[in-house]
């Protein structure tokens, strides 16, 4: 590492003994090149959120040929002809200005001609060996859907794929493209999630063999993944994966809301002469918008994306087989995995041939995924998993028949972000008006595809109501997330956990005006699937909160849910909760809450329609009218 900034050093000193005068090149050229919006993205330039000024995102020294990193585009186009006219052998010829910076050569020879400088091209052997540009057949986009097991995962991810088309390597012995915060290990989630918004951390861009995200993704964390295949040309191509060979480890300021993996994929598509993005909300993004805007995306008037392949993980796999079974073949099912000496008897239980190919599928794909869910502890596991193979071959040849479920593609799903607006009845204070505010990004009725199922994610909703002439603060939530498993079978190591947490501000109840106070609260549960529409739940819990009409500042609470989805378009929820106080009077309450959302669109927008009532002390009609954005 010493030895290889001493090279980059010696380059830098070198650079500047060479005489201006020899690029050649008047002041008007040099203005054109250096304003060029293709410039200015190569060096990583982007606008501010509130001015127009540009400034270069990337604080690595090391990524500027001028002496300064904070000088302007035009100084550091100079100092780069001059850096690539360097001819004299260097200790690692890969530490070569051209070598560090291909794509910004292709790019400056395609409008000088660097030839005519007297600028010649230099080998690069490292490049050429990690570019693989006589193997390179495409790039695509992934992404991965959300986690919530680790809050830097929850909105989901995205990557680029680097498709090789050498027929002796596998898909997943490809390069991928990743970028990230760069996070202690030991990083606790409350920190990430603080210093993530304040841009504590540095992220980067990094480089992997593919299989390294699938195992992370398919196995371990058992998310879906899409891969949106790129109509590029080979020239395009070569492009881009030079400007990313640029980017590799340079130091950036990372934002958890807009400065991420996200915004980083959409500006490296960006830089390509053809692509029309649709803009992005300069404020937040998430993975799924990036998804929709380049599917709606084109190059050189044709669509950008040309193929998408779907790629379940070892999860959904093994859950749409199993709740295919009939309950014949689920009841064998569980026999076999609870005591798994019946797997001996299998010929014996009455079962067609066709049922028992469909069961074995089934156990197969079972121990699978527990043996992905367990990690190291899984011998026992893969031995079971070779039993079920044997018994499969020692069944005549044919294929268990299935339904192939291919969910809808992320980019069909919905905006994030939403907005609220609802007529109320209250019984205490009349009627009177709200105004809801989501940035991002689902609750338990409006999940999309690309979410989880019956699961809750929201940062940073507000709410305004309107009674008696007067308009105030409802509540705030700084975050508020229900994770739930809506299709466990509930056999071993397949359970029914459930979980919550919010934080924020919010009325103690509905009766009152003026008790809007800070409150968190935590619940562990179970979540049941009765069928697959119909989801109930069960969770306990602990909350503090502000000392109102001396109720106390801390209780706990017992809640039950249902959803259903009736249609496509068509939801309900019930909610019932009892919080008990644990302090002064130790009073006791029971709340309740039904809705019913319909989802329509209206041309290309999307909207949904709301009817409900509640009570938490007083009760509450409410009908609403959402829109997306």
């Amino acid at each position: 590492m010493i030895l290889k900034y001493c090279a980059l050093l010696s380059t830098f000193f070198f650079i500047f003994s060479i005489s201006a005068k020899i690029l050649d090149l008047d002041e008007k050229k040099l203005d054109t090149l250096s304003s060029s919006s293709t410039w200015l993205k190569l060096l990583n330039y982007e606008d501010g959120i509130l001015t127009q000024e540009r400034a270069p995102t990337i604080h690595s020294q090391r990524f500027y040929l001028s002496q300064d990193s904070s000088s302007n585009a035009k100084q550091e186009l100079i100092s780069t002809l001059k850096a690539f006219k360097i001819s004299e052998a260097l200790e690692d010829i890969n530490q070569h200005p051209q070598c560090r910076f291909p794509a910004r050569f292709i790019w400056l020879n395609r409008q000088l001609d660097l030839k005519s400088l007297g600028i010649k091209k230099i080998d690069c052997p490292e490049y050429k060996l990690w570019s693989k540009n006589e193997t390179l057949n495409s790039i695509s986009l992934v992404f991965a859907t959300g986690y919530l097991g680790n809050p830097a995962s929850y909105y989901g991810h995205t990557l680029l794929k680097l498709n090789s088309s050498s027929k002796t390597e596998e898909r997943l012995l490809d390069i991928s493209i990743n970028f990230g915060a760069d996070v202690p290990s030991n990083e606790d989630p409350v920190s990430y999630m603080l210093k993530g918004l304040v841009g504590g951390y540095d992220g980067s861009f990094t480089h992997s063999k593919y299989y390294f995200h699938t195992q992370n993704y398919l196995e371990n964390e058992l998310r879906n993944m899409w891969e949106y295949k790129l109509n590029l040309s080979r020239t395009d191509q070569q492009f881009l994966l030079a400007h990313i060979w640029e980017l590799i480890e340079q130091d950036y300021t990372y934002y958890f809301l807009n400065k991420n993996c996200v915004s980083r994929m959409y500006a490296l598509l960006s830089i390509i002469d053809g692509v029309e993005l649709p803009k992005m909300n300069p404020l937040w993004v998430v993975p799924q918008e990036v998804i929709r805007a380049v599917n709606s995306a084109t190059y050189n008037d044709a669509a950008l994306i040309k193929e998408i392949t779907y790629i379940p993980s070892r999860q959904t796999q093994f859950y749409d087989k199993y709740w295919q079974l009939s309950s014949a073949e689920s009841g064998y099912a569980t026999i076999i995995i609870n005591d798994f000496d019946k797997l001996k008897e299998l010929p014996t239980f009455k079962l067609t041939q066709e049922q028992q190919f469909r069961v074995l599928a089934v156990l197969l794909d079972y121990y699978q995924f527990v043996i992905a869910k367990s990690g190291d502890e899984n011998n026992y596991l893969k031995e079971r998993a070779d039993q079920i193979l044997a018994a499969r071959y020692r069944l005549p040849i044919g294929k268990p028949k299935f339904e192939i479920k291919t969910p809808l593609s992320p980019h069909y799903g919905r905006s994030s972000s939403y907005t609220q607006f609802s007529w109320v009845n209250n019984q205490t204070l009349g009627s009177g008006l709200k105004i809801k505010i989501r940035p991002t990004y689902y609750d338990q009725l409006d999940g999309s595809t690309g979410h989880i199922n019956n699961a809750l994610l929201k940062m940073g909703e507000i709410e305004f109501e309107h009674f008696n002439s007067e308009l105030r603060l409802s509540a705030l939530t700084i975050f508020d997330v229900i994770s739930v498993n809506d299709q466990a079978t509930g056999l071993p190591k397949d359970n029914f956990d459930a979980w919550k947490f919010s934080l924020g501000m919010k009325k103690q109840d509905l009766a009152c005006s003026n008790c809007l106070d800070f409150t968190v609260k935590g619940s562990k549960g179970w979540a049941f699937p009765l069928s697959l529409n119909i989801t109930s739940g069960f969770f306990v819990g602990a909350g503090l909160t502000e000392n109102y009409q001396n109720r106390g500042r801390v209780y706990i609470s017992t809640s039950t849910f249902l959803t259903s989805s009736i249609t496509d378009h068509w939801s309900i929820k019930f909610d019932i909760e009892t919080l008990k106080y644990i302090e002064y009077g130790k009073k006791s309450f029971t709340n309740y809450s039904l809705e019913s959302r319909y989802q329509f669109n209206v041309g290309k927008y999307s909207f949904d329609a709301r009817l409900g009532v509640k009570k938490h002390r007083t009760e509450e009609v409410i009908a609403s009218l959402g829109y997306y954005w």
